[in-house]
């Protein structure tokens, strides 16, 4: 048996928490509620709790930890930091792709054209769901999650390429809603120094996402090869 570390237990926790915060956002929004911040965590305390004497919690799930709080052996044996590392920053960008568009919506390029706010909420939405989809089978070590995440990758690459001249006044109208929204002044050359850093940002990231997808895929391979004797 391989007893889950304490490090995999609070990733778990984070993943937990993110989809916890995810849930309250969207609740929020829909009911026009805003509950006490003590309500909800004493709220996602009972679900930690609940998760350790009934059924595993969505982040144990997702590390593969049993209810007895043991890992499947062929994650556990294949799996690498990295791994899940893009595992849990897919499910990050997935649960901000959910409920960034509650916040505040400003059209954004895609292939080399704006979207409108109708069709921009929904390509979140569905973004949101395939980086969800593709962080959760890539801690799984599943093949189709790292073809999917590697698919989005590339996407996006290319999208930000073809939207190169769009931008800047993406960025300037993003700036001044995020500001906003946080109810603070927008800060000297702020703008400026977000158009010059944040296109070149996204492809450099980008880009490291998917040599990292790359390098990364031997283990997948090895997860799904079937057993043989010696395994047994």
């Amino acid at each position: 048996m391989i007893i889950a570390s304490k490090k995999r237990k609070i990733l778990a926790i984070y993943i937990d928490l993110l989809l916890f915060l995810t849930f309250k956002e969207l609740f929020e929004y829909f009911f026009e509620s805003v509950l006490p911040f003590l309500a909800w965590i004493i709220a996602f305390g009972l679900i930690l709790y609940m998760s350790n004497k009934f059924l595993p919690s969505p982040g144990k799930h997702f590390l593969s930890i049993e209810k007895d709080n043991t890992v499947e052996p062929i994650i556990y044996e294949n799996e690498s930091w990295l791994t899940l590392l893009l595992g849990v920053l897919l499910i990050l960008e997935g649960t901000k792709n959910l409920v960034r568009w509650t916040e505040f919506m400003v059209p954004m390029p895609f292939f080399g054209i704006f979207i409108d706010s109708a069709a921009q909420i929904i390509f979140s939405v569905i973004a949101g769901i395939l980086f969800l989809l593709s962080g959760y089978l890539i801690l799984k070590l599943k093949m189709p999650g790292l073809l999917l995440g590697i698919g989005i990758t590339i996407v996006t690459i290319v999208s930000s390429l073809l939207s190169w001249d769009l931008w800047d006044p993406f960025i300037t109208q993003m700036v001044e809603a995020r500001r906003n929204f946080q109810d603070i002044p927008v800060r000297e050359s702020e703008v400026e120094f977000m158009n010059m850093i944040y296109p070149k940002m996204i492809i450099v990231i980008e880009f490291i996402y998917l040599i990292a997808m790359i390098l990364s895929m031997q283990r997948f391979k090895l997860a799904s090869r079937p057993a043989t004797e010696d395994d047994r």
